[in-house]
């Protein structure tokens, strides 16, 4: 972690942390900023630093209970399995139609195009996910399935979901890197299916990622024989 301490006016300063993603994750971001909140406001006034309970869990402790989770090879076996199953199984390489050849390492010369959804459109899809008994994200993660089938014409896709992996208790409130990426196979027919059907397919495919979601996606890449290729990789 670097730390600096940036003076901008009379009494005016931005303090900036710098973070390397290993140690840290989207989830820790607040919990950092609450920490130093509280720390910085207790020395302005001169009063005692909140008390910091050694006791509780620390990062560690699931390090090390992830690593002999790991190694439980009878515990592991179905969740490995499951992965196995979903994604070894002529899995498609999305085809969308660039206006440019992607090249075969990846650089940093792309672009980004924000999209905003209105929120009577949001109501809606709210509404409609509710309905189905499908949590909104899942409702998301079904219209840009369906925006990729739309596009490559292809009725099925993997979509890299990433998932807090915070189902641990004492984990809510720890800062450090939980998150895994889930490879989510969505089978969806753009043409027939209604949007309806493409909300509870993608719900039940996320429920099952998420059950199995103990697998780290490197342990998931190495059990599928997946060839990690910027260009053409399928997961």
């Amino acid at each position: 972690m670097r730390l600096t301490v940036v003076h901008v006016g009379e009494s005016d300063h931005i303090l900036v942390l710098n973070l390397h993603h290993i140690a840290t994750d989207g989830w820790s971001q607040p919990l950092i900023v609450e920490d130093r909140t509280l720390f910085y406001n207790a020395l302005v006034a001169g009063e005692a630093l909140p008390a910091v309970d050694e006791a509780r869990l620390q990062y560690a402790d699931y390090a090390y209970w992830q690593r002999e989770l790991l190694a439980d090879d009878e515990f592991m076996a179905p969740h490995l399995q499951y992965w196995k199953d979903t994604l070894t199984d002529e899995l498609a390489v999305l085809e969308l139609q660039p206006d440019h050849p992607r090249p075969a390492v990846m650089t940093s010369s792309g672009s980004s195009l924000p999209v905003m959804v209105s929120g009577d459109v949001g109501r809606k899809l709210s509404a409609l996910c509710l309905k189905c008994d499908a949590p909104l994200m899942r409702g998301g993660l079904a219209v840009w399935a369906l925006l990729l089938s739309k596009h490559s014409g292809q009725q099925e896709v993997v979509v890299g979901m990433p998932y807090a992996n915070r189902d641990q208790p004492g984990t809510h409130d720890l800062v450090g890197y939980f998150v895994n990426t889930l490879a989510v196979r969505v089978c969806v027919d753009a043409v027939s299916a209604s949007f309806r059907d493409a909300v509870r397919a993608t719900s039940t495919a996320v429920g099952e990622a998420i059950s199995h979601a103990y697998v780290p996606f490197v342990k998931v890449v190495e059990a599928v024989g997946v060839v990690r290729d910027a260009s053409r990789t399928p997961v």
